[in-house]
């Protein structure tokens, strides 16, 4: 069934005039005609109608869409430009630029305002979806709120896309890994596609993930337990973020360090993405493809590792950091491990940009 060729017509009828079409393949087209074969990849589409405002604009060829509803604090264009570089970097990151139509849909939606309190990405959320995402936010949203909101959900179009980690069983739950690695790379994304500086970068490592993670009075509760109680609180339900984002920066730095940077954890990505990618694999299926392979590039024991940090929940200490000689750490009160840039090296940030 997985390979099974779906022939698919989309006729819209009797809309509105004023209304505008839009979805993971086409935009404006009132009908539509396509042929799909990928199956889970279906369910993960886009399609919405209604009185958005629509823009187009090309990346590599490509035309890549934006529609949007409601009064923002920034120019229409604004947001769009954001969009058209964070897709034209990750793109480059991944080695995907022969990917055809791309869609984008941001949708306003009211938070209540005081007295009940609210966090800055309380603001807004997003879905990564098929050749596409959609994002929902609160007018009072900011710049670098949206900056961070697009580059997340757009690198789901790999990380949980087309690095497909499955569905969660009583044993094995990778939200952890679709989420956290997500964080890293679109962090990583930003840094080098200019949206912040070195300093920007290496104070949002040390203060959402390193601080927020390892001060947590949740920082040790076991990966399923957290996921049953995601919907606690805030910081439960940032947990996978967080001990996600920080297991693939640890692992980043040990297999630079293992490698002498010839190799990266973005090796291993790739390596999952060709286990996964059109060929009806799956990562919590395949979760011994995923520990042995890792193992490869650690030359430890991996699934004992990740059971005792993500399964068990137990924090990595500062000692057990393998750090390349372009990045240093040093540790705050708690505990809490901290990191930089070496200086002095004026090839640090070069070397840690190189994936």
């Amino acid at each position: 069934l997985h390979y099974r060729i779906y022939d698919v017509t989309v006729d819209w009828k009797n809309l509105p005039k004023n209304w505008t079409i839009q979805n993971s393949f086409s935009a404006g087209e009132m009908k539509q005609h396509f042929l799909y074969n990928e199956r889970d990849a279906w369910r993960r589409t886009n399609w919405v109608a209604g009185d958005f405002r629509q823009y187009k604009g090309m990346v590599e060829g490509k035309p890549v869409w934006f529609a949007l509803r409601g009064k923002w604090i920034f120019e229409d264009t604004t947001l769009f430009n954001i969009i058209l570089h964070t897709v034209e970097t990750q793109r480059k990151q991944w080695n995907d630029t022969d990917a055809g139509f791309y869609s984008v849909t941001l949708i306003p939606y009211i938070m209540p305002h005081k007295p009940v309190e609210r966090d800055a990405q309380s603001l807004s959320l997003g879905y990564g979806l098929t050749k596409s995402f959609v994002t929902y936010a609160d007018p009072d949203c900011l710049l670098d709120n949206f900056i961070d909101l697009f580059n997340h959900e757009m690198m789901h179009e790999w990380i949980g896309g087309k690095i497909n980690q499955g569905n969660e069983t009583e044993e094995v739950n990778m939200r952890w890994f679709a989420e956290g690695f997500t964080e890293y790379y679109a962090l990583r994304n930003r840094w080098k596609a200019g949206f912040m500086t070195d300093a920007e970068f290496f104070k949002e490592l040390n203060e959402e993930y390193f601080a927020g993670y390892y001060q947590s009075s949740y920082a040790e509760i076991p990966n399923l337990e957290a996921e049953e109680r995601r919907w606690e609180n805030f910081d439960l339900e940032r947990l996978a973020y967080r001990r996600g984002c920080i297991v693939a920066f640890y692992l980043d730095c040990a297999v630079r360090k293992q490698f002498g940077n010839r190799k990266t954890l973005f090796n291993f990505m790739n390596d999952l993405m060709e286990f996964t990618y059109g060929t009806g694999r799956d990562l919590t299926t395949g979760y011994e493809f995923f520990t042995e392979t890792l193992g490869e590039y650690l030359h430890n024991d991996a699934n004992a590792w990740l059971d005792l940090h993500i399964g068990q929940g137990k924090k990595i200490t500062p000692d057990e950091f393998k750090l390349p000689d372009f990045i240093q750490m040093k540790t705050i009160a708690g505990g809490v491990p901290q990191f930089s840039l070496t200086p002095n090296n004026t090839n640090a940030k070069a070397l840690f940009q190189k994936d």
